[in-house]
Parts: structure tokens; C-alpha cells; sequence
């Protein structure tokens, strides 16, 4: 494409976008109704991703959607799973010398895997990371309401 029409192109993009909606649905049609079709189509396969997933997640406990990025799926599961057992627990494992303690860790921890995945490792600490992952490890027998 040359510059010429990059520019031509540009512009009329420009002009489309500056109009009101009604005079776009009066004097282009077609370009609207391809508008509409596009946006149509992805609310479709959003909405088949959303309920397939579901469907998936009830049946198997994750689905084919959460394989994509199964590390943070994960984080997402265990953070949130961490969050909800800080304000439900009753007990708390030997180690620790009260139950404030245990609530103030699994709370703690627990943001830290939720941030995972909104943060990614590049972002992440590595190491902040690494003591939450040691925590789950260490605990994981305690992890209990």
C-alpha cells in the first residue's frame, strides 16, 4: 500500500468514526451491518467459550480454555482458595503460635498468587513468588477449614 493511500485511507476511517451513528446507518450500510456482524460473531464466541468452559470447569475442574495459560489458571485458584480459607478457618497448624498468624499468612500468600497472573513472572519477583509456591508446598496438609 502507498503512502498515498495509507494516508486516503486514514482519513476516510477518520471521517467514518466522526460521524453521528445515524448518518453512518444512512449513507454506509453495508460497512455498518459488517460492523455489527463482526461484533455479533465475537459476543458468540465469547459466549460459547464462556459456556463450554463452565460446562468443562463443573466437569473436570478446568477446561480446555484454562489449558492455555494453566500456570495462572492455577495461581488464580489457589490465591482466591487462600483468601476465602484465611476468613473461614477454625484451626491452625502447630507451627504457628496463634490463629491471627495463620489468617495474617494465608491472606499474604494468597494475594500473592492472585497477583501472578495479572503480573506475569517477568514483572514478578521471582523469589516473592517462590516463598509463596514454598508456603503452598509446606502447608499444603493444613490447608484445611
Amino acid at each position: 500500500m502507498t503512502t498515498s493511500n495509507w494516508e486516503d485511507l486514514k482519513r476516510r476511517t477518520e471521517e467514518f468514526n466522526s460521524k453521528p451513528l445515524l448518518v453512518k446507518w444512512i449513507t454506509e450500510p453495508k460497512r455498518m451491518l459488517a460492523r455489527v456482524n463482526s461484533r455479533l460473531s465475537t459476543i458468540k464466541l465469547n459466549f460459547k467459550r464462556l459456556f463450554l468452559g463452565s460446562f468443562q470447569r463443573s466437569y473436570r475442574g478446568f477446561s480446555k480454555y484454562d489449558l492455555w495459560n494453566f500456570d495462572s489458571y492455577l495461581a488464580t485458584v489457589i490465591g482466591k482458595g487462600l483468601l476465602q480459607l484465611a476468613e473461614t478457618t477454625h484451626g491452625y497448624p502447630p507451627e504457628y503460635h496463634s490463629f491471627e498468624e495463620w489468617q495474617e499468612d494465608l491472606r499474604e500468600y494468597g494475594h500473592r498468587f492472585v497477583l501472578y497472573p495479572q503480573l506475569g513472572l517477568t514483572m514478578f519477583d521471582e523469589k516473592y513468588f517462590k516463598d509463596a509456591l514454598n508456603f503452598f508446598s509446606t502447608y499444603f496438609f493444613h490447608l484445611w477449614d
